[in-house]
């Protein structure tokens, strides 16, 4: 039926005089390791849940049993970050979350007063890289989103052009 696939393949026949000399090694390998696996019904194979233990129903694929054991180990994982990492990942997203909203849809550079992102509680301190272009000026970005300083307190907010 759906299982002439997976029997061995006998077709590697050498003459040697009056006999024929099958070459069945790898052919007795699939017979006896790998055949008797391909078989196994899906329902037989017992799959646990990785956080509680219980056992898991539905898909191959499945390794949580429900949505609260899943949410509960990626936050048990996330919760192994020291707090120095958790903090700087929060001002990192803080002052990203900052530039997005001073940058509007379909805007690529905003001229704002650096008090406006002092007042909007931006730190100066957390950025994800810098860049700087043919005329010498250093644009500090935050992810997508970054700013170069103008003079006279003055920033120029600017997204980041799509690069993929």
């Amino acid at each position: 039926m759906g299982y002439v696939n997976f029997l061995p393949n006998f077709s590697k026949i050498f003459t040697i005089g009056d006999c024929n000399l099958k070459l069945v090694i790898l052919d007795l390998l699939l017979v006896f390791f790998l055949i008797p696996f391909a078989f196994i019904p899906m329902f037989l194979v017992k799959k646990n849940c990785h956080y509680c233990g219980k056992l898991i129903h539905g898909r191959a694929d499945k390794k949580f049993c429900d949505d609260y054991c899943r949410n509960s180990f990626n936050n048990q994982k996330r919760n192994c970050d020291s707090p120095m990492v958790r903090n700087v990942i929060n001002y990192l997203k803080l002052n990203r979350n900052i530039l997005e909203s001073i940058v509007a849809d379909g805007v690529e550079k905003v001229k704002v007063p650096k008090d406006k992102l002092v007042r909007l509680g931006y730190c100066f301190t957390y950025h994800t890289h810098t860049f700087t272009n043919w005329k010498g000026s250093t644009y500090i970005y935050c992810f997508e989103y970054g700013y170069v300083e103008l003079g006279d307190g003055w920033l120029l907010v600017v997204r980041e052009r799509e690069r993929f």
